[in-house]
């Protein structure tokens, strides 16, 4: 008659047995982990893109700024006027006191004018200050010459008053002018015994003539 077999358990060996496969499976769980991650960090990797330097140039200021020449204008002509003509105080004569002297006088408007004559009249005065007549534009512009006689009185002070034409020729071309320039003439003041007095009824013609 035959024995029957008997199985024996060893738990050292068994416990080892499953340390050893519980190691073997962390290892393999972790080089598995492992090359996951270095296949999914391989994907991703991108080249870093190269840095761009921008270069500001530096220029020489003296060669950017262009060489501007400026032209000035030509000086303007100095031009001297004209000296004004002085005219001398006539003297009285002996006779009646009318001046020995009869000054005139020129201006220049673009054409030689000679403004005016003045003719004495009965007891004329001594002008001291003159005011030339501007030769009104018409006549200037058609050649027309003529003539302007005035009646005037003189205050205490020199200056005139009562300005009256008691004749002219051609009528009513020079009068307003002729008026507007005597308005401002003044005469020395007639003085007698330290009292100065009013010089009435002077006369004067004032010519208005185109020299050609």
């Amino acid at each position: 008659m035959q024995a029957n077999p008997t199985l024996s358990f060893n738990p050292n060996a068994i416990g080892k047995a499953l340390g050893f496969t519980l190691i073997a499976t962390l290892m393999t769980f972790a080089l598995f982990w492992l090359m996951q991650y270095l296949i999914r960090f391989d994907g991703q990797m991108v080249e870093e893109p190269a840095k761009t330097v921008f270069i500001d140039p530096v220029f020489n200021r003296e060669d950017s700024v262009p060489n501007v020449r400026k032209i000035l204008p030509p000086p303007p002509k100095t031009v001297t006027p004209p000296k004004p003509q002085v005219i001398p105080e006539a003297e009285p004569d002996s006779g009646g006191g009318t001046p020995s002297y009869v000054p005139d006088y020129k201006v220049n408007t673009g054409s030689d004018l000679t403004l005016p004559t003045l003719i004495p009249g009965e007891g004329l005065a001594t002008p001291i200050v003159r005011v030339e007549p501007n030769y009104p534009i018409d006549a200037l512009r058609n050649g027309v010459s003529g003539y302007v006689t005035l009646r005037f009185d003189i205050s205490e002070s020199g200056t005139v008053q009562n300005i009256q034409i008691t004749d002219a020729e051609p009528k009513r071309v020079f009068d307003r002018e002729a008026r507007r320039a005597l308005a401002k003439w003044k005469y020395k003041p007639r003085v007698e015994n330290g009292v100065a007095l009013t010089q009435p009824n002077q006369k004067i013609m004032l010519t208005f003539d185109l020299q050609k």
